[in-house]
């Protein structure tokens, strides 16, 4: 059985996790615990949040909910791609949940039953030093953690997911959040239109390249002569609507790392680093 904590400090709230939390970086506090961590009424206040010993940015302040009429005050964590990827990795068994929730468009009360369970995040706010301390109280374990890790992690998944919300074209940017082993790539998801980087670990080299009209696993399953022992990868996948800006996107990252790491394009760098970029054309028109 789970032990209750002995090192709270402050005000302590015990939050279920839910979609607002893994998919909006919202966190919807109840006006009871509002008026008890001393926040004020109207203002909007910066604070800082401290999840698993890292600090990023947050916002709490007073807002309408959907139907217009009430007011409620939300935490808005700032850093929202940060802190989402360390808030789904450790709530990994909630994320997928909700993802088979919206994939087979059931309700949230029809998923519970089906897949019964929750995780709970233990939230304190320290008034003194404006701090949200996030700790996790239970977390699930899941059934299959590999599997779990995988999905949490792959961009076509919350590409897709977003598609079913209505998210807009500028938001549909998704940048893969971990440099993924080779030998992974046979489980990559379907992805097109995405821009990839390419490591070799042991000979310190890097390469960058553009996938468009094929996916993204039968691209990187091609010959790259200049990094052929390439051992991980990672990627930025981009909507449709932007196929005609990723070559120019490509050649923006090319040259923005060529300045910084040794190359083989014969373009001035910086040299901070013992890794070499491998690419070897440069776009050298309309340089400033």
């Amino acid at each position: 059985m789970r032990r209750e904590r002995t090192n709270v400090k402050h005000p302590l709230w015990r939050k279920g996790v839910d979609e607002s939390l893994l998919f909006h970086s919202i966190i919807p506090i109840p006006q009871w615990l509002y008026k008890k961590w001393g926040l004020p009424s109207k203002k909007e206040i910066s604070v800082k949040v401290i999840f698993k010993n890292s600090r990023y940015e947050g916002t709490i302040k007073i807002a309408k909910v959907t139907d217009g009429k009430r007011n409620i005050p939300r935490l808005i964590f700032q850093s929202q791609d940060k802190l989402l990827v360390q808030l789904r990795h450790t709530f990994m068994s909630s994320y997928v949940r909700l993802l088979e929730r919206k994939f087979s468009n059931a309700s949230t009360k029809n998923i519970e039953n089906k897949i019964p369970f929750a995780e709970f995040l233990d939230i304190e706010y320290n008034k003194q030093n404006k701090t949200v301390i996030l700790q996790p109280y239970y977390c699930q374990k899941p059934n299959f953690p590999k599997v779990f890790e995988f999905l949490v992690g792959a961009p076509a998944l919350n590409k897709h997911y977003d598609e079913l919300n209505n998210k807009s074209e500028k938001e549909g940017i998704y940048f893969s959040d971990k440099w993924t082993p080779r030998e992974e790539l046979d489980y990559e998801t379907v992805a097109k239109d995405a821009v990839y980087i390419l490591v070799d670990t042991k000979r310190k080299l890097l390469y960058v390249g553009l996938s468009t009209r094929r996916e993204l696993k039968k691209r990187l399953s091609d010959p790259h002569p200049t990094i052929s022992k390439w051992n991980h990868y990672t990627f930025c996948l981009f909507p449709p609507e932007a196929s005609k800006h990723l070559l120019t996107m490509e050649k923006f990252l090319i040259r923005s790392i060529a300045s910084l790491l040794k190359n083989k394009g014969d373009k001035k760098t910086q040299d901070i680093s013992s890794y070499v970029l491998t690419n070897k054309q440069f776009d050298k028109k309309n340089q400033l």
